[in-house]
Formats: C-alpha cells, sequence, structure tokens
C-alpha cells in the first residue's frame, strides 16, 4: 500500500513539473503548439491535477458544524455540570427527568444534547408547578438564565442549518482522478518528444532525466514513471578493503593485447626467442 501511495505521489508531481515548464517556458510552449497544445489542453491539465492532488477539497471552505461544535461543548460542559450538582441534591424529582438517558458527549454529537436538554427544560419550565418552578429558580440564581438557554439555542440551531463535513475521498475515487491526471501526461509527454530536440528542454519537463552516471542519459520509456529512472552510483570501496584492491590490482600485470603480441615476436608464427639464463659463474 505504501508503495502505491508513493507512486501515484510520483505520477502527481511529474504532471505538475510539466506543467509549470510549459507555463514558465514560452519557447516550450510555442514548440509544444506544434501538436495542438493549447490553452485548453493546459486547462485541461490543471483541472486534472486539482482533482488528484484534492485541492477542489481544500478550496470547499464552507462553514459546516465543526466551526460551531467547540462553542457548544464548552457550553454543555459547564452547565451540564452545574444543573446536575444543584438539581441532584435540592430537585432529585426534575434531576432524573432532565438526565434522563442523557450525559455529556463530544464531537458533533454534542450538538444533539444540547438540544435535548434545552427541551427538557423548556418543557419543564412550561408545565408549571411548584417543584419545577422551583428548580427552574434555582437554576437561574446559578446562573443558566433565560438569556444562557437563548444563547446555546442560538448556536444549536445555526450548527443545525450548516451542512455535514465533507468525506475524504475514498482510495478508489483518488486512484481515478490520478489515472485520469497519468494518462493526460503520458499523452504530451510522447508528443513533446515528437517535437522537442533539445534535451535541456525535455529535462525541464520531466520527460526525460538525467543519470547519475555523468555519461549517459536516456528517455524513461516505462509505463509507470514517464521518465529515466535514476541508476545508483556505486561508492569507491574505502578502509582496508580499498587499500587491499587498489594493491592488489596495482601488482597484477596487465595482460597484453593479440596486436602488441604479435608486434613482438615478429610475425604470428615466428618462435619466441629463448629465455636467458644467468649462471652461477656470471653472477
Amino acid at each position: 500500500m505504501a508503495n502505491n501511495k508513493y507512486k501515484s505521489n510520483r505520477k502527481i508531481t511529474r504532471a505538475l513539473r510539466f506543467l509549470t515548464a510549459v507555463s514558465e517556458n514560452p519557447e516550450i510552449a510555442s514548440l509544444l503548439r506544434q501538436r495542438g497544445f493549447d490553452e485548453e489542453a493546459m486547462a485541461e491539465g490543471w483541472s486534472l491535477f486539482d482533482a488528484a492532488a484534492g485541492r477542489h477539497l481544500a478550496t470547499e471552505r464552507q462553514p459546516s458544524r465543526r466551526s460551531i461544535q467547540p462553542m457548544v461543548d464548552q457550553w454543555e460542559n459547564t452547565w451540564f455540570d452545574v444543573a446536575d450538582a444543584v438539581l441532584g441534591r435540592l430537585a432529585p424529582t426534575v434531576h432524573q427527568r432532565l438526565f434522563l438517558n442523557l450525559s455529556k458527549t463530544s464531537g458533533l454529537d454534542v450538538i444533539l444534547t444540547v438540544r435535548t436538554f434545552l427541551e427538557r427544560l423548556d418543557a419543564i419550565e412550561a408545565e408549571g408547578g411548584d417543584e419545577n418552578v422551583a428548580a427552574v429558580a434555582l437554576l437561574t440564581s446559578r446562573g443558566l438564565d433565560q438569556e444562557v438557554r437563548e444563547a446555546a439555542r442560538r448556536l444549536v440551531d445555526e450548527a443545525s442549518s450548516m451542512p455535514e463535513p465533507s468525506r475524504a475521498r475514498d482510495d478508489e475515487s483518488r486512484d481515478r482522478e490520478i489515472d485520469a491526471l497519468w494518462a493526460w501526461y503520458q499523452d504530451w509527454a510522447k508528443c513533446a518528444r515528437t517535437v522537442i530536440g533539445s534535451r535541456a528542454q525535455l529535462i525541464t519537463l520531466g520527460v526525460v532525466t538525467r543519470r547519475r552516471r555523468k555519461t549517459r542519459e536516456a528517455i524513461d520509456e516505462t509505463a509507470e514513471a514517464g521518465g529515466a529512472i535514476e541508476q545508483p552510483v556505486q561508492a569507491p570501496a574505502t578502509g582496508a578493503v580499498g587499500a587491499a584492491s587498489a594493491s592488489a590490482g596495482a601488482s597484477k600485470p596487465a595482460s597484453p593485447t593479440v596486436k602488441e603480441a604479435v608486434a613482438g615476436n615478429g610475425s604470428a608464427g615466428a618462435p619466441s626467442p629463448a629465455p636467458i639464463v644467468a649462471t652461477a659463474s656470471q653472477a
């Protein structure tokens, strides 16, 4: 999965490099126009890039319930505790009715719990009766008055009228968008190779990439990357192993070529002269 994600990101990056190069280099853009690359093709590329990279999701910054949720959550944390404390000791019957199957929550669920709390408290107040009236008066004395309740009601109503937060793209949708961008890139990258002769310009587009070896360059013909795959450079041996290898290489004589051997012998068929051996007396 991680490898697939890397490949997908590499495709997006390669397409972005192509689009940026065409946008910033008039000479490249002029050459590509010979193959029909116009403003419409450029707009299509950027649109596909936005979709594949998820930029269209990032720009949709409409207010959502999540922008209201922290304020509702803070209200719940404060006034649920106050009501629980005072009614639990002084008005247990009203407490049981108000908090039946109701407790503090988190996330977007807090909007529903605060709404339920307010509706139950309104119903208790509307019913009247000594116990209910006394319970509401206790809450008011602790700070949970009509103004505070109305403020919470406005927050809940505002949050309820907002859209649900957008869900992230699933993997299948993202793969489709990346495949569409990659098909666009491969189309125009192949056309670019037919009209642009400068290797430097092809490298700028990302269609050709220079290998690490100094004298070798290649056009990537793979179906996936769209550019040459860089080859790793083998580091020279160091330390004792490197020294031993260098010493062995220096002490080993180079083998003569066939031409050198023939020249030294005078002709290919001439016998080699006998070696001169020094005798003990000569020494």
